[in-house]
């Protein structure tokens, strides 16, 4: 797996205003845990725009199928481009056929991706290489800087105009200096936002397009829940802010968000209870994707103990997603938190770190019951300090007891000890338990 994502950060290459980070709480200051809440614009680092980034009646993100961002990819080498604009003969040199997503590599991966100040000269897309990309049937194009324009065009949105307005979606900022021209295996869905666009983490598997040889069956399953300011939090809630309207004469719709690194699904690394310990953009693409097992456990009318894993069928999977009766009464759903909640105990989370589980999930915001969430965080500080990843607030009410091949994908956020993901399932087939990304 190639993680083409750029790393967020206060300090970061961008094309507007950077993310800044606060500190609310700190394990330095006393407080029972590391959290950070984050302001980003919906286009920091690596990340989709959808056709309502130009066109006001056009969809947002969170209306976009998973499906665009999950499949088959065509990665065209274009570095022998020396101008400031591939053309429609470019790609077509470049071996451009009839692909739903394409990849454009260009001499920007090594160069001026690379820097911390945006460039005075970079390669992007001309209006007649993007209207041979509509005319090809691309839904989904990645371009490898900041914007998919070129330098000449960056004021008249040309390229955007003609891909957003025929519905075609864009990744922006995607590093593809490890990726080879040819056919590879994309996922790059972003964070469930009501927006114009929205930061992702994009994965590149070479030599595995989905639907050949190794790749997982079935069809996908969004566990995310929606991100917006009407999400259910634990803390604070995440808050819009229009930076550029289509409707105030501006040439684009942007947005920025203020998000808790716990808002919505998210993953919480090992420093959340740990001080030293490995922080969100340092947790292995080995860990947040490969065979996993989702536990039925609906019968526990209190925190999930041992003994309730071991009689719901705890296996060997490296990966291990607990489906309680949180989905059922669909708590993640309401308008306030709970009053009670189903979480793990301190003695269940033992046994997964003895069975070698590198990933927990569970259907509710947080991974301890309440009685725990009072005081104490056993089942976290276990996990934690086992090195753990630990998946929340994931939505397993349409999901089946069985096994899957999971992604997880978290904001790659500098130093965080969390961050909003996108998670999603692929049922694996019988007897095809391999056949996942990583074991």
């Amino acid at each position: 797996m190639i993680d083409a994502s750029l790393t967020i950060h206060p300090e970061m290459l961008h094309g507007g205003r950077r993310p800044t980070v606060e500190h609310p709480f700190s394990l330095a200051a006393g407080d029972d845990y590391n959290v950070t809440r984050w302001t980003i614009s919906a286009h920091a680092g690596t990340h989709v725009e959808a056709p309502l980034h130009t066109v006001a009646d056009g969809l947002a993100i969170n209306a976009l199928p998973l499906e665009l961002f999950v499949g088959p990819a065509r990665v065209l080498d274009l570095t022998f481009v020396d101008g400031e604009e591939v053309s429609a003969a470019d790609l077509v040199r470049a071996g451009l056929g009839d692909d739903a997503r394409v990849l454009l590599r260009t001499r920007n991966s090594a160069t001026v991706l690379r820097e911390r100040e945006k460039a005075e000269a970079w390669v992007g897309v001309a209006p007649d290489a993007a209207a041979l990309l509509v005319e090809r049937g691309v839904r989904l194009l990645g371009v490898d800087y900041l914007t998919v324009e070129a330098p000449a065009r960056e004021a008249t949105f040309d390229a955007h105009r003609i891909l957003n307005g025929a519905g075609v979606a864009l990744i922006e900022s995607v590093d593809l200096s490890a990726v080879e021209a040819g056919l590879v295996e994309l996922i790059c869905p972003p964070l469930r936002l009501a927006a114009e666009a929205a930061p992702a983490r994009v994965v590149i598997v070479p030599g595995r397009a989905a639907g050949g040889a190794g790749a997982a069956a079935g069809a996908l399953i969004d566990i995310s829940i929606p991100l917006g300011e009407a999400t259910l939090t634990w803390g604070m809630a995440p808050q819009r802010i229009d930076v550029e309207t289509l409707a105030g004469g501006d040439h684009c719709n942007v947005t920025r968000w203020y998000l808790g690194s716990h808002s919505g699904t998210h993953v919480d690394a090992p420093i959340h209870y740990s001080d030293g310990a490995r922080t969100i953009d340092d947790v292995p693409l080995e860990t947040l994707a490969g065979r996993c097992q989702v536990l039925d456990v609906t019968a526990a009318s209190a925190d999930i103990t041992a003994a309730d894993l071991l009689a719901a069928g705890l296996g060997d999977a490296p990966r291990v997603l607990l489906k309680t009766r949180n989905s059922d009464e669909r708590l993640l759903h309401g308008d306030a938190r709970p009053e009670q909640w189903i979480g793990l105990s301190g003695d269940g989370a033992k046994l997964l770190v003895e069975r070698g589980v590198r990933l927990v999930g569970i259907d509710f915001l947080n991974l301890e019951g309440k009685e725990q969430s009072a005081g104490g965080w056993a089942a976290h500080h276990v996990l934690c300090d086992a090195d753990v990843a630990i998946l929340e607030a994931i939505d397993l009410a349409a999901v089946e007891a069985g096994d899957y091949e999971l992604w997880a994908l978290p904001l790659p956020l500098r130093g965080a000890e969390a961050a909003p993901a996108r998670a999603f399932l692929r049922p694996l087939v019988a007897g095809d338990a391999g056949a996942a990304v990583s074991p």
